[in-house]
């Protein structure tokens, strides 16, 4: 997790609830400042720039990813992990659709992590190759490379709930999750013996 002091977490706290209310463009450091109740010399003395602050939002959205996805897989066989996985990855992209967009949906295309905060989002994909990895050495999956067996239902997810997060108007949400439960068991019969 993030080490920061209580004047920076205030600040990061303000700057996530604009991201949450307001999307990332509401993301300037005149705006972040005001939120917090600081000046803009605070944010720079804190975070250096916007994209510092930026920086630490991405950090907070994929380590609360990356706590989700280990804590839903603690029980059941290799396969029901990879499936708990990926139910938690969708629980919290549509908890938290802002940070979501910011670490998956490029929207803020400008934008880059640092290299040690990219490093954690590596982390989080690879600790997914090691389920779905477990899940093909116990015969619950078929054979092939992980990484893309992996990286295929992956993105898949992603796809299903990025479309769940900007449904246009007149699409039943209460019909998403049903349809993403839906979608996991074709993917995963599909990739089972």
């Amino acid at each position: 997790m993030i080490d920061l002091d209580s004047q920076a977490t205030d600040l990061l706290s303000n700057a996530s609830r604009l991201l949450s209310e307001q999307g990332p463009h509401a993301l300037t450091v005149r705006r972040i400042a005001a939120a917090a109740g600081w000046s803009t010399m605070g944010v720079y003395s804190r975070f250096g720039s916007k994209n510092g602050v930026i920086d630490a939002l991405y950090r907070e959205g994929i380590e609360r990813m990356q706590e989700d996805l280990v804590a839903a897989r603690l029980h059941g066989a290799a396969v029901d992990k990879v499936r708990q996985t990926l139910v938690a990855y969708r629980d919290n992209a549509v908890a938290h659709p802002c940070h979501y967009q910011l670490v998956f949906g490029g929207v803020l295309p400008d934008f880059e992590p640092i290299p040690e905060t990219r490093e954690i989002t590596s982390v989080v994909f690879a600790d997914f190759v090691h389920a779905v990895t477990t899940a093909m050495n116990d015969g619950e999956l078929r054979r092939g490379d992980a990484g893309d067996v992996a990286y295929s239902l992956w993105a898949l997810c992603h796809g299903l709930v990025t479309l769940e997060i900007s449904a246009p108007a007149g699409v039943r949400k209460d019909d998403l999750g049903r349809r993403y439960a839906c979608a996991l068991d074709i993917m995963l019969s599909g990739a089972a013996h």
